[in-house]
C-alpha cells in the first residue's frame, strides 16, 4: 500500500503534479484506462516514472485527479453566463458540454467502465451530475416563478433534461454509437442544436424561433 503523498509544498511541485495530470489525461483519452501504463504517463510527461510516487499513489489515483478536473471545469461552465433568448442559453450551454465530452471521451469512459473497481471515480460523476442537475434546477425556478414546482419536482425535470443531454451525447462521443455516430458524431453543432431543441420544447412546450432551426426545420410542430 503506497502512502497518499497529499499535494506538493513547492511550486515547482505543484507544476510537476499537474503536468501529470495533463499526461494522464491525454494518454487515457487516447489508449483508454486499462491499458494505462505508469510508464506511459512519466514518458508523456517527460519525469521518470519513480518521481510519480512522490505525487501519487498510483495510476487510479492520477486519473481520479484528472476527473476533478473536469469536474471543475462542468462547475465553472454551469457558473458561466448566457447570453441571448432562452433557446440561445440552453445552445450555448449544451455547447459547452458536448466540447467537453468531445475531448475527454477516454476520461470519461473510466467512469462507468470501471467505476464497480474504482468507486471513487463513479462517486465523482454523481457529485458532478448533481451539480449540474441542481443548477438547473435553480434556472427553472428563476425562469418559472409563477409555476407550482416544487423543490422536488423541480429537480426531477433537471434531472430528466440533463439525463437526456449526458446520455445522448455520451453514446455519441464516448461509446461511438455505430446508429448514431455517422450522424452526429462529426457534427457537434448539429448534436448540441438537436438536443436544444428538446430541452426547448420540453421547458416551453413550442419550438424556438424557426430561424434558429437549422437543419431541423422539419420538426417545427412535429409531434409524436
Amino acid at each position: 500500500m503506497q502512502r497518499d503523498p497529499g499535494l506538493p509544498r513547492t511550486r515547482k511541485g505543484l507544476e510537476t503534479r499537474d503536468r501529470l495530470i495533463d499526461a494522464a489525461t491525454s494518454m487515457v483519452n487516447s489508449i483508454g484506462y486499462q491499458d494505462l501504463r505508469l510508464a506511459d504517463i512519466a514518458a508523456e510527461a517527460k519525469v521518470p516514472s519513480s518521481l510519480i510516487y512522490r505525487y501519487f499513489k498510483g495510476k487510479a489515483q492520477i486519473v481520479l485527479a484528472a476527473l476533478t478536473r473536469l469536474r471543475d471545469e462542468v462547475q465553472d461552465l454551469l457558473a458561466a453566463d448566457s447570453t441571448g433568448s432562452a433557446f440561445d442559453r440552453i445552445l450555448d450551454k449544451n455547447r459547452r458540454i458536448i466540447s467537453l465530452y468531445a475531448g475527454n471521451p477516454g476520461l470519461l469512459r473510466c467512469i462507468i467502465s470501471f467505476g464497480a473497481d474504482e468507486p471513487e471515480f463513479q462517486q465523482l460523476f454523481r457529485d458532478m451530475s448533481q451539480r449540474w442537475n441542481q443548477a438547473v434546477a435553480r434556472s427553472i425556478a428563476q425562469q418559472f416563478a409563477d409555476a407550482r414546482l416544487t423543490e422536488g419536482e423541480r429537480l426531477m425535470l433537471a434531472h430528466a433534461l440533463c439525463s437526456m443531454v449526458d446520455n445522448f451525447v455520451y453514446e455519441c462521443l464516448v461509446l461511438r454509437s455505430p446508429i448514431l455516430t455517422p450522424v452526429f458524431a462529426e457534427d457537434r453543432e448539429h448534436m448540441a442544436l438537436f438536443v436544444s431543441l428538446l430541452w426547448h420544447r420540453a421547458l416551453y412546450l413550442r419550438d424556438p424561433p424557426a430561424d434558429r432551426m437549422g437543419r431541423f426545420a422539419g420538426l417545427a410542430g412535429f409531434h409524436l
